[in-house]
């Protein structure tokens, strides 16, 4: 397993803001597109301050988020930038449960 993932920078999602795929669930939505086959993967998480207003909550639920990517890493495709977009309700959620929507989100997309 990977001791880091890449995280997207500001260039990336600008660049190929029209290109994204989105796919939604209760609790999550993700946009993701095919950058680059050789290239490693490279995720975000997006909060707005509208949707959760306390900023350690946010940040709560951005770790979660990418330590549940972290823990499924070595089974992904190659070449993706992947944007999750998590919304009101995933306060509620624990972690395995977010874990195992993201499994679903990055599944159905096939980049698992």
């Amino acid at each position: 397993m990977s001791s880091n993932i890449e995280k997207m920078k500001k260039g990336d999602f600008l660049e190929n803001l029209n290109k994204f795929s989105r796919i939604s669930s209760k609790n999550m939505s993700i946009s993701f597109m095919l950058y680059d086959k050789s290239a490693t993967n490279k995720f975000s998480i997006i909060i707005s301050s509208k949707t959760i207003k306390n900023a350690t909550t946010r940040n709560k639920i951005k770790r979660r988020c990418f330590y549940a990517i972290k823990q499924i890493s070595q089974k992904y495709s190659n070449g993706f930038l992947v944007i999750f977009l998590p919304k009101k309700n995933i306060t509620n959620l624990k972690y395995k449960d977010i874990e195992n929507e993201i499994r679903q989100l990055l599944i159905t997309a096939k980049i698992i």
